[in-house]
């Protein structure tokens, strides 16, 4: 029998109109520790005063992935490379979304502009 517990969601706040979304997963088997099963993180960016999902990264369909979310939202997925575990890749997500998310805004503002045409 597992033990399971739902996290977040947790919110890291780049900016008033910027954000990165984190909800995880966890179990804990019979006498074993808690382990991480399931990762969601997701780059939002808030357009007319709603906050729209731009890029997610999830272990959902049993393998890690990335979704660029389109404005209409349609999804691009890019299936990433194997993780030793999904702390290593909750780490990985992170990293890129920190240090990418203005590039992965332009991108998405730019479909977004075409959209609403």
């Amino acid at each position: 029998m597992k033990n399971f517990k739902k996290e977040g969601p947790r919110f890291i706040e780049i900016n008033e109109n910027n954000r990165i979304r984190i909800e995880l997963s966890i179990t804990k088997p019979l006498n074993q520790k808690w382990q991480l099963e399931e990762i969601l993180i997701q780059y939002e960016t808030k357009v007319d005063n709603e906050w729209k999902e731009v890029v997610r990264y999830d272990n959902a369909h049993n393998f890690f992935h990335r979704d660029f979310i389109m404005p209409n939202g349609k999804k691009r997925k890019k299936k990433l490379k194997v993780f030793t575990n999904l702390q290593e890749a909750l780490q990985f997500a992170r990293k890129d979304l920190m240090k990418n998310w203005a590039e992965y805004r332009m991108k998405w503002i730019k479909y977004y502009e075409k959209y609403k045409k």
